[in-house]
């Protein structure tokens, strides 16, 4: 009997080991929206340290006992759990959890949740920029966020957009918005002198390098930007790295553009010659009084000696000045990332090439963009990195404005009539259109040149302690550089360059940023329902812009374009200008029991482009929110009402003047009198110039319905006071305005 117990206990024991024995599990993990396979997934065996991630093509394998749980997770998606059960293959699929991707917002000098954020913004996330393919953010921000207008003031590729968060502010200063990218404020608005150019902050950056875009709009989440803040801010943030292994992304993509409808279409040959004999036999009929027949007679003549080109009776040439200035647009891009990490250091690094060609011939954008961040965690208390972005665009352009000068493509219709051709018979090209009037497009458009070339090189570097687990300190330290090369170029040959023998016009303008930031923030909470948040800082800026320009006529031909070669100079001239800002900012936030939420905060800037006595300026706000959902008379709508809050906010910012010299008694130089130079005062000495001033008051409520459905109403007042204004004054003076 002893023997027979011992036998059963050892059969237990075996039958035990046998079934928590170890066994080896594979499969893949997709994406439950669009079955793609997810790369990077953590599986992990619950309760344990074991664990691995799937591989670029969304498999994995891990050895786990029969009887374990499997815990998949992945940022933006919602974890799952999965019992083993003895099985060897396991393949699972992964739901976004579009709640976690919108909690946490970037804002003003930090990070903030939704539901403890008491400000007015909009977040753009990076799955919103890539289902536009576009070849600036600003054109995928265009419908993305209520209140922020986004329009182009040219249809060419690479022009200039122009964006306005809650519309006008101001009448004689900027009203675009600040753009911050990764922390640092960058210069913003067209540099070009001539053209819609691509060297705005936004023009420069790679779409596939950004992860969220917040647009802070009322004074509770701009204000602490003070004197910029006026019209909104637009923060950007690019990807980061992540603590996985190294994964690989190329992507590339081809797209076509075309009219959504004929581009001011023309009435056919036989139309057109139809209309314009009836109108010269009218007018010789009903104004001139002659006879029908001498009408008649008449017209033929007016036809025979203006469109002598066309036959009615035997037309030798089509319509085809469309087909020869336009064409299908197209464009092409193409992208390679990588990203990954270690526990301690995260990178990510891309290039990335795009091109675009426009309707019109000889009007097209290319850009070479590459970027290098890097975080590195060297110690618990210590950690630091870099952002770093290069990128070099260029822009061939055609007057869209204008009416027959430098070739408006554009304008055709209004004399490029297709009762004359592009050609002569022998093949040269037809010069007399209108009486020789007007140029020949197709023959001018190869002639002359209008290029904008940029290069920008935007980087930051940071360092972070905390010295205390509630106490952060950190300080960052960002340089913009800003290049841009504009060349205009009328050949002697061209229409619009034969009067001058040939017309070159060159700019080279040049604008250095440097940002210096330390803040340092406090976080506690007491009895852990009062949370309290303390910011204090300091910030520099420094600009530096400068600008050379040359303008030269009598080319000795139409082979070499450098400008340096025409024989007449025109005009030239170069400038340089600096700038300086200096702030002081703070902010309180404060909560209780996550429900009741009050934030203010102060900034106090000084700029040098304000007389003496009204350099500094200072720009506050105050807000609160109420989570309605927090409260216990909120219980039974909890199954389908997810959070509901109320807010309002108060508050000021600043803008400053454009000239950065505005307030000074300036001279200028050239006013030569008697073959002897001389100089004059050329500006009124202002030493009241000082900021004009907003005012914003908001008042809002934010919805979550169903775990999907977010719904946000709001009522704002945006009032602007001691407004920049140039004033006209008597011309005795000596001055046209002050």
């Amino acid at each position: 009997m002893k023997r027979f117990l011992i036998f059963c206990g050892i059969m237990l024991f075996l039958s035990g080991s046998l079934f928590a024995q170890d066994i080896t599990i594979t499969g893949t993990v997709v994406d439950a929206e669009d079955d793609e396979t997810i790369p990077g997934v953590s599986v992990v065996v619950k309760g344990t340290t074991i664990g691995t991630t799937t591989d670029i093509d969304g498999n994995y394998e891990i050895t786990a006992p029969a009887d374990a749980v499997l815990e998949f997770s992945y940022v933006g998606m919602e974890t799952k759990e999965v019992s083993v059960d003895g099985r060897s293959e396991i393949n699972v699929t992964m739901m976004s959890d579009l709640l976690a991707l919108e909690e946490v917002i970037v804002v003003a000098y930090g990070t903030a949740t939704r539901e403890t954020f008491t400000g007015s913004a909009s977040t753009v996330s990076a799955s919103q920029i890539d289902r536009v393919p576009v070849t600036s953010i600003e054109q995928a921000l265009a419908g993305a966020a209520a209140g922020v207008d986004v329009s182009t003031l040219s249809g060419q590729p690479g022009s200039f957009t122009s964006m306005r968060v809650r519309g006008v502010g101001s009448i004689s200063s900027s009203n675009e918005p600040l753009y911050v990218i990764d922390g640092i404020p960058v210069q913003g608005g067209s540099m070009s002198q001539h053209v819609s150019t691509s060297a705005s902050p936004l023009q420069s950056l790679n779409p596939n390098d950004i992860e969220s875009i917040t647009i802070l709009k009322d004074a509770a989440a701009a204000s602490l930007y003070g004197s910029r803040a006026a019209n909104g801010v637009v923060l950007i943030t690019t990807k980061s790295g992540a603590e996985q292994d190294t994964r690989f992304t190329a992507r590339s993509s081809l797209g076509f553009n075309d009219f959504a409808v004929p581009y001011f279409p023309v009435a056919s040959q036989e139309k057109n010659y139809e209309v314009k004999h009836e109108g010269f036999y009218n007018h010789a009929l009903h104004y001139q009084e002659m006879s029908e027949g001498d009408a008649l007679a008449y017209a033929d003549e007016q036809m025979a000696a203006y469109f002598y080109h066309y036959d009615p009776d035997d037309p030798w040439f089509s319509d085809d000045w469309e087909d020869e200035l336009f064409r299908l647009g197209a464009s092409q891009e193409h992208q390679f990332s990588a990203t990954g990490g270690t526990e301690a250091t995260q990178y990510y690094t891309s290039f990335n090439y795009s091109q675009q060609d426009g309707y019109s011939i000889r009007n097209d954008f290319e850009r070479l963009t590459g970027r290098l961040n890097l975080d590195h965690q060297a110690y618990d208390w210590l950690e630091f990195g870099i952002n770093a972005s290069i990128a070099s665009t260029a822009q061939n352009v055609v007057p869209d404005r204008a009416f027959y000068y430098v070739n408006p493509t554009f304008a055709r219709q209004q004399y490029l009539n297709p009762l004359f051709p592009v050609w002569e018979e022998d093949g040269t090209f037809n010069q007399d259109i209108v009486g020789g009037q007007y140029p020949n497009l197709v023959r001018d458009l190869p002639l002359n040149l209008q290029t904008t070339n940029s290069f920008r090189s935007t980087n930051r570097g940071y360092v972070e302690v905390n010295p205390l687990e509630e106490l952060t300190i950190r300080s960052s330290i960002g340089y913009d550089a800003n290049l841009v090369n504009e060349d205009r170029y009328w050949s002697p040959e061209s229409s619009d360059g034969e009067a001058h023998g040939g017309y070159g016009h060159k700019r080279h303008r040049i604008i250095n940023t440097i940002n210096w930031s330390n803040t340092v923030t406090y976080e506690t909470d007491i009895a852990d329902v009062h949370n309290i948040e303390v910011l204090a800082g300091y910030e520099i800026e420094d600009v530096y812009d400068e600008s050379t320009t040359t303008q030269q006529a009598d080319y000795p031909n139409a082979i070499l374009r450098a400008s340096i070669i025409g024989a007449e100079p025109l005009a030239g001239g170069n400038y340089w200008s600096e700038e300086r800002l200096i702030s002081y900012l703070s902010r309180l936030n404060y909560n209780y029991d996550d429900t009741y939420y009050i934030s203010g905060s102060y900034r106090r800037d000084g700029s040098t482009k304000l007389g003496v006595d009204e350099r500094w300026g200072d720009f506050f706000s105050v807000s609160g929110s109420v989570r309605l959902t927090q409260l216990d008379f909120m219980d039974p709508t909890r199954d389908w009402l997810d959070d509901w809050k109320i807010r309002a906010s108060f508050g000021t910012n600043g803008t400053l003047p454009t000239a950065r010299y505005g307030h000074m008694a300036l001279y200028g130089y050239g006013y030569d009198y008697n073959l002897q130079p001389g100089m004059s005062i050329t500006q009124v000495y202002n030493p009241r110039l000082r900021w004009e001033q907003s005012e914003n008051m908001n008042i809002g409520t934010d919805l979550t319905l169903f775990d999907r459905l977010t719904l946000d109403f709001e009522y704002y007042q945006r009032t602007t006071e001691d407004l920049l204004l140039e004033v006209p004054v008597s011309r005795v003076s000596g001055f046209d305005n002050t």
